[in-house]
C-alpha cells in the first residue's frame, strides 16, 4: 500500500500537530504499507520536506519516504528512482515491450507509481444507471462529463474511440460500442501487466494501476466501476495475476512471437524438466497452420520470468504468403509430457496480424499499429451486455 500524503500548505505549525503526528504514528506499525509518499505530481518545497523528515524521525518510522510519485530530485533525499509517466490514455500493446527505448514513457521499465491504458467504459448495466436514455446513444457531451476533468486532457474519450472505430466493426449501438469496449480494454490492461511480468526485476521492479475503482461514475480510469461491476479491464489484469502461472507471448514490432513462462507463485518453483510449450497458429477458418514444440529444460524459480524461445521467424514466414490484414491466432499452451495433461494455457484470444512486425514509430497514440482483436465467441457472459 502507497500513503500518499501531499499537503504542500502546511506550515511550521506542521510538526507540533498533533493530528498529522498521530497519521504517521498510527501507520508506522501497518502490515500493508510501502512506502509513504510526502509528495504527489511534484516534490514539496524545501521548508516542507524538512518539517515532514523531522516528524518521520520524531515518530521513528522505519519505512521507505519519497518526496514524490514522479521522478523527481530534491536536495534533501535525492532522486526518488519511481515515475509516474503515464500513458493514462488507450496505447497499443507493443507500446509496453518498445518503450525501453523511449526514456520518458510508461513503458515496463523502472517502478511505476501510477500508470493506466485509460478508458475503461462501463458495462451496458452500468450504463443504462449513469446515462439517461436520451444520452446513452450517440456519445455526446454527457458522456464527456462522466470522463476526466473539463479542464484537463482527458476529459473525453478522445483516445480511445479512433483506436476503436480503426480496429473494431462499425458500432451501429451503445450495445456494440460497449462490447467492443470491453475488448479493448482487455486487451490494453492485459498487456500492461503481461510486460510488466515479463520483466520483473530485470528491466520492472513495479507497477500500480491507475487506478482500482471510481468514486464517481466514469468512462475511464478504473477496474471496478462506480457501480462495483466488473468489465474487460478486470479481467484483462486478472487473467494475468489470477493464476500463479502464465504464458505470455510478447507483442511489437521488435519483441512480437518471444515466448515467457511467469512464474507467480512466490515460494514454489517450477519443474519444468518434463515439459514443453506448445504453440498452435490458427487461421480464421479454424485451422490449425502450425504446431510449433519447444522443451523446457530446469526449473522455473519462484516469483519470476523466463525466456523460453520465440515464434516470430514462423509468424513472418506465415505473414510473407498471405495478404496484409491476414489475422492469426496464437494459442500457447505449458504441457506436462508425463500425464500428457495441459498445466496453463496462455493467449488463447490474441490475434496477430502479418504486419505487426513491420517497424513503425509510436508516435501517434490514435492511430492503429496494430490490427489485433479477440475471439468474441470465446469470450464470457460477464460482459453486462444483457
Amino acid at each position: 500500500m502507497f500513503v500518499c500524503f501531499p499537503f504542500y500548505h502546511l506550515t511550521h505549525t506542521f510538526r507540533q500537530s498533533l493530528g498529522n503526528k498521530n497519521k504517521i504514528h498510527r501507520l508506522r506499525a501497518h502490515a500493508s504499507i510501502l512506502v509513504f509518499l510526502y509528495g504527489s505530481d511534484e516534490s514539496p518545497p524545501l521548508n516542507v520536506e524538512q518539517l515532514y523528515i523531522d516528524v518521520f524521525d520524531d515518530e521513528h518510522w522505519q519505512l521507505p519516504i519519497l518526496s514524490s510519485a514522479a521522478n523527481t530530485t530534491t536536495q534533501l533525499q535525492g532522486r526518488t528512482g519511481v515515475k509516474m509517466d503515464g500513458p493514462y490514455a488507450w496505447v497499443p500493446p507493443a507500446y509496453w515491450y518498445d518503450g525501453m527505448s523511449h526514456a520518458y514513457s510508461g513503458g515496463a521499465f523502472g517502478f511505476s507509481t501510477e500508470i493506466s491504458p485509460g478508458a475503461s467504459p462501463t458495462t451496458l448495466t452500468s450504463a443504462r444507471e449513469m446515462l439517461t436514455d436520451e444520452h446513452l446513444w450517440p456519445i455526446d457531451s454527457v458522456w464527456d462529463f462522466h470522463c476526466g476533468s473539463e479542464l484537463g486532457l482527458f476529459h473525453d474519450l478522445r483516445f480511445f474511440l479512433p483506436p476503436l472505430h480503426s480496429r473494431m466493426p462499425a458500432c451501429a449501438d451503445v450495445k456494440s460500442f460497449l462490447y467492443f469496449s470491453q475488448l479493448m480494454a482487455y486487451e490494453s490492461h492485459s498487456a500492461m501487466f503481461e510486460a510488466y511480468s515479463v520483466f520483473k526485476y530485470t528491466n520492472a521492479t513495479g507497477v500500480i494501476q491507475w487506478m482500482l475503482n471510481n468514486p464517481f461514475p466514469s468512462m475511464i480510469w478504473h477496474l471496478i466501476d462506480f457501480f462495483g461491476r466488473v468489465g474487460g479491464s478486470f479481467y484483462g489484469v486478472k487473467s494475468i495475476l489470477g493464476g500463479n502461472v502464465n504464458v505470455v507471448i510478447a507483442r511489437g514490432a521488435e519483441r512480437g512471437g518471444e515466448l515467457f513462462v511467469v512464474n507467480n507463485n512466490p515460494l514454489k518453483a517450477i519443474n519444468a524438466f518434463d515439459c514443453i510449450l506448445q504453440v498452435e497458429i490458427w487461421s480464421m477458418e479454424s485451422t490449425v497452420t502450425k504446431v510449433v514444440d519447444i522443451p523446457l529444460d530446469g526449473k522455473i524459480e519462484p516469483d519470476s520470468s523466463v525466456k523460453i524461445g520465440t515464434i516470430q521467424p514462423d509468424l513472418k514466414s506465415i505473414c510473407s504468403h498471405q495478404s496484409k490484414d491476414s489475422v492469426y491466432l496464437v494459442r500457447a499452451m505449458l504441457k506436462d509430457l508425463k500425464s500428457n495433461s495441459t498445466l496453463v494455457c496462455g493467449i488463447s484470444m490474441q490475434f496477430i496480424v502479418c504486419f505487426i512486425f513491420s517497424r513503425r514509430l509510436l508516435t501517434n497514440m490514435l492511430v492503429m499499429l496494430e490490427r489485433e482483436v479477440y475471439f468474441t465467441p470465446l469470450f464470457p457472459r460477464y460482459l453486462g451486455l444483457g
